[in-house]
């Protein structure tokens, strides 16, 4: 048996071959007394104790059968049957637990994809607000809105922050000359971005859903009914905020 890994530094370059193993066996307090065949016992491995949050790897062990013993007495054929049969279920109810561990990995890290997209997206939107807020330059505002609106196209906090910089951005040297040319230009710009809101929105389902009654008392989906409220109130303010920028464009 191998000896357990002590706390080492490398140098720049070099490399350790770490390998976990699993738990021997209960005899030699490797396993606590009071788990189960099929029990999942999640943990992790820790690289550099500085850096926990970039050097850490989630570990799971899902307990195997217990080990069974020959009967001592033989006496006929049915306890060798009974026997059996106990081995069979521990099987399956080994492979069923590695199938509902293996499961549940796959969902925990499509949740932890899903998680780190949506920080991503929310730092970006921080940083295009910034950048319309500092005002930097055009070129550079819409380099990184395109990038996200390439990915996120119906994503209305992205929507309502390009309206608003086609609100504030200055126009282009060929833009036109005069207050006519340029409030052509600006008018063209806002309408361009309203309509990209009003595209995201699904007007019809969203008359249906303040046109229809509905019990605020009902417990049933209390949660599914509140995250929907709260999304189409964003809608329909965006809805709102769109129309009220087109008409004023062509005002």
């Amino acid at each position: 048996q191998a000896e357990p890994m002590k706390s080492r530094w490398l140098r720049r370059g070099a490399h350790q071959d770490v390998y976990v193993a699993a738990p021997s066996s209960e005899e030699d307090g490797a396993l606590p007394k009071w788990v189960a065949s099929g029990d999942l016992l999640v943990g992790e491995l820790m690289l550099d104790l500085l850096e926990p949050t970039v050097s850490s790897f989630p570990l799971s062990y899902v307990v195997p059968p217990h080990k069974i013993e020959p009967p001592k007495d033989d006496d006929g054929d049915g306890d060798d049957d009974d026997s059996d049969k106990h081995t069979v279920e521990q099987e399956e109810g080994g492979e069923a637990a590695l199938k509902a561990a293996s499961e549940q990995e796959v969902k925990l890290a499509q949740d932890d994809e899903e998680t780190l997209g949506k920080k991503i997206l929310e730092v970006s939107l921080e940083q295009l607000s910034s950048l319309r807020k500092s005002e930097a330059s055009a070129e550079r505002y819409d380099k990184l809105a395109q990038s996200l609106l390439a990915e996120h196209v119906s994503h209305l906090p992205l929507l309502l922050e390009l309206l608003k910089f086609s609100k504030s951005v200055p126009p282009p040297e060929g833009a036109g000359k005069g207050s006519t040319g340029e409030a052509g230009w600006r008018a063209d710009r806002v309408a361009e971005a309203a309509d990209r809101i009003l595209s995201a929105i699904d007007e019809s389902a969203l008359a249906l859903y303040y046109g229809r009654a509905r019990d605020d008392n009902d417990s049933t989906g209390r949660k599914a009914a509140k995250k929907e409220a709260k999304d189409r109130g964003e809608q329909r303010t965006a809805l709102r905020t769109a129309l009220l920028a087109r008409a004023s464009a062509y005002a």
